[in-house]
């Protein structure tokens, strides 16, 4: 069964344009489906990632933010544990 992943991004965000490219290079040879979310459309979103996106989800569950690599992605989809600082970026507060 493929695994969902959920994309939190924003318009004219340069990363999250990246992180979405990478994605999608995953998904050639791992089953997933993936879902976008423009986080400027739900505003409890946007309070909560926009110092943070692109934000990556699997099944649900938020596991990187601000700095997304494939390294972490694959990781994270065989269900390994990724270092704290794959989340780093939902700590920033301005």
């Amino acid at each position: 069964m493929p695994v969902r992943v959920t994309i939190y991004s924003g318009p004219g965000c340069s990363l999250c344009d990246k992180a979405k490219r990478l994605v999608e290079r995953v998904a050639q040879d791992v089953p997933l489906t993936v879902e976008e979310v423009d986080i400027t459309q739900d505003e409890g979103l946007y309070d909560r990632y926009r110092y943070a996106i692109p934000v990556i989800a699997l099944d649900g569950k938020v596991v990187m933010a601000g700095k997304v690599t494939e390294f972490w992605l694959r990781k994270a989809l065989r269900g390994e544990s990724l270092e704290r600082e794959s989340l780093s970026a939902l700590d920033y507060r301005p």
